[in-house]
C-alpha cells in the first residue's frame, strides 16, 4: 500500500528521508539516482536503479518481469528523484497493480525499450502497432505521462495516486480508442509536429536545439536534415536534455559512456543517464544561457 511518494532534490536528502521512515515503513527507491550517486540498501528496504555503473540492473517498467518485487501488503514509502513513465511503471509492479498477461508484459517492455534507447527508436521498432490496442494504450499513457510528470521535490504522494488510477484503467481497458483520454491523446499527437516546429531554437550541422515549455522532441529528422544530436532546454525546469539518435553515434563521438561523459564533464557528477540520452543535474536550475553556452560546449567536443 502506498504510504508517501517524495521526490528527493539529492541524494543526502533522499538518505534523510529514508533514514526518517526505514524501519517504521517498507522504503522503496525507483530511479533515486543523481549522476553516478544513488540510493541503495541498506539505506532503503528495495531499490530499483537502472543508471550509470547500474545500467545493466532491469528498468522499472520490466522489473515485475524480473523478479517478484510485489510488496502491496506492506505499507511503502517511495523516494525518487523525478517522475516518468518507468518510474511510474516501477510503482505500480511494487503495488501489485500489473498482472502478467500478454499485452501488459509487452507495453511493458514498450516502456523499458523507450526508455533506454529512446522514443524515436522505439516508435520505429514497434511501428506495426500503432493502430493496435496496444499501440493506443501506448499513446495514451504518453500523453497521461507528459502531462503529470514534471514535478517539483517534495511529496507527490496524492498527484501521483491519482496518475496512477487512470494508468491503471488504460492497461487493462479491453478498448482503450473508446475511452475520452485517448480522443485527447490522438489530438495532442497530431500537435506535436506543430510544437516542434515552434520550439526549434539552434540548426547546427549535427544538432537541433529547443527551447520550451515541458517541452520534449525526438524528432532527428527536420526540415529535410536528420541530425546526429538533440539538446533541448524545459523553461519551465530549467533544465536540459541532451540525447544522441543512437548508441553507436553518442559512443563514437564521446567514448563509451556516450553522452553521459559529456554531461559530466560540462555539469559534474550529478548529471547522468543512459548512453544516448542524460540530463543536466536534476538539483540544478538553468538559465537559457547555460543552454547556449552548453550546445558550444557540444559543437566543440564533436569537432574534436
Amino acid at each position: 500500500m502506498i504510504e508517501k511518494i517524495i521526490v528527493a532534490s539529492s541524494l543526502e536528502e533522499a538518505t534523510e528521508i529514508a533514514n526518517k521512515y526505514k524501519g517504521t515503513f517498507n522504503v522503496v527507491a525507483i530511479e533515486a539516482e543523481w549522476g553516478d550517486l544513488a540510493l541503495e540498501e541498506p539505506y532503503v528496504d528495495l531499490s530499483i536503479n537502472h543508471h550509470g555503473a547500474r545500467a545493466n540492473n532491469p528498468c522499472p517498467a520490466e522489473i515485475g518481469l524480473e523478479r517478484d518485487v510485489n510488496y502491496h501488503n506492506k505499507n511503502n514509502v517511495y523516494i525518487l528523484s523525478h517522475l516518468d513513465a518507468d518510474t511510474l511503471f516501477g510503482i505500480m509492479w511494487v503495488e501489485g497493480m500489473l498482472n502478467k498477461n500478454t499485452e501488459t508484459r509487452n507495453l511493458c517492455e514498450i516502456i523499458a525499450f523507450s526508455d533506454k534507447k529512446g522514443y524515436h527508436k522505439a516508435k520505429d521498432k514497434y511501428r506495426d502497432i500503432k493502430n493496435t490496442n496496444l499501440g493506443r494504450k501506448w499513446l495514451t499513457l504518453g500523453y497521461l505521462f507528459s502531462r503529470n510528470t514534471k514535478v517539483s521535490p517534495g511529496d507527490v504522494t496524492d498527484k501521483v495516486r491519482l496518475i496512477l488510477e487512470a494508468a491503471v484503467k488504460i492497461i487493462e481497458h479491453d478498448s482503450v480508442k473508446d475511452l475520452t483520454i485517448y480522443k485527447e491523446a490522438s489530438k495532442w499527437s497530431s500537435k506535436k509536429q506543430k510544437n516542434v516546429l515552434e520550439a526549434l531554437d539552434y540548426e547546427g550541422e549535427k544538432i537541433l536545439g529547443f527551447v520550451g515549455k515541458l517541452f520534449y522532441c525526438d524528432n532527428y529528422s527536420l526540415l529535410d536534415k536528420t541530425r546526429e544530436f538533440i539538446v533541448q532546454y524545459d523553461t519551465q525546469l530549467q533544465t536540459i536534455l541532451f540525447s544522441s539518435i543512437d548508441e553507436a553515434t553518442a559512443k563514437k563521438y564521446f567514448g563509451e559512456k556516450g553522452v553521459v561523459s559529456v554531461l559530466q564533464e560540462y555539469f559534474g557528477d550529478e548529471a547522468g543517464g543512459h548512453v544516448a540520452i542524460g540530463g543536466s543535474p536534476r538539483n540544478k536550475k538553468l538559465s537559457q544561457k547555460e543552454y547556449v553556452d552548453f550546445i558550444n560546449f557540444v559543437e566543440t567536443k564533436i569537432k574534436g
